[in-house]
C-alpha cells in the first residue's frame, strides 16, 4: 500500500519591507525606549509616588509619543518632535527645582497647588512644540501599504500600520487655534480636569502654549505681574476657586522644595538663563567618536585618508568622515543633523560668510595642481584643547584654496 506524504507548510508571515518614504506606526513602549534615562530624571525631580506618576505623567508621555511618532522637528537642534518634547519636559522639570510653586503664593496654596503647578510646567514643556503638527500632512497606510486616508489629528493618535510625512504650509492663526484640541487628545482626562479646576492656572497655561512661550517663565512672570498689580492697587485677593465636586483632582502629595523668593522678572531670568544640552546631542557624540577614532591605527595624509594634517589644523574630509560615524550607529540619524550639531560646538574654523567648508588644492610632487578636497578644519588651538594625540607632519601636498 502506498501512502502519500503531505508536506508540512509553515504559516509564517512575510516580513513587510517599508519603502523609504514610509515609517512604521509604533507603540509608546518602542518609541520611548531611548528616553528612559531622561524620563527617570523627570520622575526623580517630581518626587511623587509611583502610583501617581503612572496615573498622570506616564500616561501623558506614552500618549505624546504615540501622537507625534517620529515626525521631524522644525527645530534644527532636534531630529524628531519626540526628541524636542522630551528635552523640553526635562528642562522644565530641572528648572522647577528650588522654586516654591505657585510663586509668591499663600501658605495654603503652596501646600495644595504645588503639584498641579509642577505638572503644568512639565507638561507645558513637553507640549511646547505641538502646534508644529499643523505643518505636516500625514497619509496613513494599512498592512498592504495601501493608503487609507489622511491623519485627522484632532481625532487622536494615528490609526494604521505606517505613515508618510509631507510638509505643508499653514497660517499662525490656524496653528494656534488647534493647539487646545491636540492638548486635550494627549493629556489624560484626569490630568486635563485637574488643570481645569485651577482656572487662573489653566488660562495662563494655554496662553503660554498658544503664544509659543516658555511655559515656566510665562507662568511665573504672569504670577509676579499679578502680585505687583494687586499690591499697587491694594485690591483684596479674590475668593479661592474651589475644585468641582464632580471632578475631584488627583490627591497628589506635595513635593519637597527649597524656598526661593522671586520678587521680579530679573530674578526669574537668572534662574532660567542656563539650558542643558539637548538629549542625544549627536554633535558631542561625533566628537567623542572622533577622539576614539584618532587613537586607532588610522592613516593620515594619503589619498584614502579621512584626516589630513594641514597648516591650519586638522582637515576632516566631509561628508565622508560623518558617513563613517553614521555607519557605526545602530539608530538611523540624518547626515545634516549630525553636521549641524557638530557645527554648534564651535570648534571648527569659520569663513567670513559664516560657512565652514574649506577647499584644499591637491598638488603633485612638482607642485602642479591635481584636484581638490574639501572638509571641515579644526584649528590648532582647538586640537590642543580636545585631542591628546601626536599627529604626523603636515601634508605638504595640500594647500588651502583662496
Amino acid at each position: 500500500m502506498l501512502f502519500k506524504l503531505k508536506r508540512k507548510t509553515k504559516n509564517k508571515e512575510k516580513e513587510i519591507k517599508l519603502p523609504a518614504a514610509l515609517s512604521l506606526i509604533e507603540p509608546s513602549e518602542t518609541l520611548l525606549t531611548n528616553y528612559q534615562q531622561q524620563l527617570h530624571q523627570i520622575r526623580s525631580i517630581i518626587g511623587i509616588s509611583d502610583k501617581h506618576y503612572s496615573f498622570i505623567y506616564k500616561l501623558m508621555f506614552n500618549s505624546y509619543a504615540e501622537f507625534v511618532q517620529k515626525l521631524p522637528s522644525k527645530n534644527a537642534k532636534f531630529e524628531t518632535m519626540l526628541d524636542e518634547g522630551i528635552h523640553n519636559a526635562l528642562l522644565s522639570a530641572k528648572k522647577t527645582r528650588g522654586i516654591l510653586l505657585p510663586p509668591n503664593g499663600a501658605e495654603k496654596d503652596l501646600i495644595d497647588k504645588q503639584d498641579v503647578w509642577t505638572f503644568a510646567i512639565i507638561s507645558g514643556g513637553l507640549l511646547s512644540n505641538i502646534g508644529d503638527l499643523t505643518y505636516s500632512e500625514v497619509m496613513i497606510h494599512d498592512k498592504k501599504l495601501s493608503s487609507i486616508g489622511l491623519w485627522k489629528k484632532t481625532d487622536g493618535k494615528m490609526d494604521g500600520y505606517a505613515y508618510q510625512y509631507k510638509k505643508m504650509k499653514t497660517n499662525s492663526e490656524f496653528k494656534y487655534s488647534v493647539i487646545p484640541f491636540y492638548v486635550q487628545k494627549i493629556l489624560p482626562n484626569d490630568a486635563f480636569n485637574w488643570l481645569i479646576n485651577e482656572q487662573d492656572l489653566f488660562s495662563m497655561y494655554f496662553n503660554a502654549l498658544i503664544g509659543y512661550e516658555n511655559v515656566l517663565s510665562s507662568l511665573i512672570s504672569t504670577k509676579i505681574k499679578q502680585k505687583q498689580k494687586s499690591e499697587l492697587e491694594e485690591v483684596k485677593p479674590s475668593e479661592e476657586i474651589k475644585p468641582s465636586e464632580e471632578i475631584p483632582p488627583p490627591p497628589l502629595p506635595s513635593t519637597k522644595t527649597i524656598k526661593i523668593e522671586i520678587e521680579n522678572e530679573e530674578d526669574l531670568l537668572s534662574i532660567l538663563d542656563s539650558e542643558p544640552e539637548p538629549i542625544n546631542d549627536y554633535g558631542k557624540k561625533f566628537l567623542d567618536w572622533l577622539k576614539k577614532y584618532l587613537k586607532t591605527n588610522i592613516q593620515y595624509n594619503n589619498s584614502r585618508a579621512l584626516i589630513h594634517v594641514v597648516e591650519e589644523g586638522l582637515l576632516l574630509v566631509s561628508p565622508k568622515i560623518f558617513n563613517k560615524f553614521l555607519n557605526e550607529l545602530t539608530e538611523k540619524i540624518k547626515l545634516n543633523h549630525v553636521q549641524n550639531r557638530f557645527y554648534k560646538l564651535q570648534i571648527t574654523l569659520e569663513k567670513k560668510d559664516k560657512t565652514n567648508i574649506f577647499i584644499y588644492q591637491i598638488l603633485d610632487k612638482k607642485g602642479l595642481k591635481k584636484g581638490t578636497i574639501k572638509g571641515l578644519v579644526i584649528p590648532n588651538e582647538q586640537i590642543t584643547k580636545h585631542f591628546s594625540n601626536d599627529f604626523p607632519e603636515k601634508n605638504k601636498f595640500l594647500k588651502l584654496k583662496k
